[in-house]
């Protein structure tokens, strides 16, 4: 079997995309503050299982401190939320 036989792409017949300085530090930027992101919800999640386990202890004995932990809990994952979309929508515009 030839090499030409095993690759069903040609790679050298066109070139590849020219990529200015720029373009590569707004890459590079980008994915940086992707990777923060994604460890700053993670870093995150502990916090909010402790809430959810305290509210889960605390319901035969203080209801209200348990209904307070559930709608921190409720109120930052959607808080969260919004700030990511309106993130994410500030950042699709800005590389338009």
């Amino acid at each position: 079997m030839n090499d030409t036989e095993k690759n069903i792409y040609d790679f050298e017949s066109a070139e590849p995309p020219a990529l200015s300085e720029r373009e590569l530090c707004d890459r590079l930027e980008k994915r940086s503050a992707k990777r923060a992101a994604i460890i700053l919800v993670f870093a995150n999640l502990p916090v909010y299982a402790a809430a959810l386990l305290i509210a889960a202890r605390a319901y035969k004995t203080d209801p209200l401190v348990s209904l307070f932990c559930v709608c921190f809990v409720v109120f930052i994952a959607v808080s969260g939320i919004l700030c990511a979309a309106v993130y994410s929508i500030k950042e699709e515009k800005r590389h338009e």
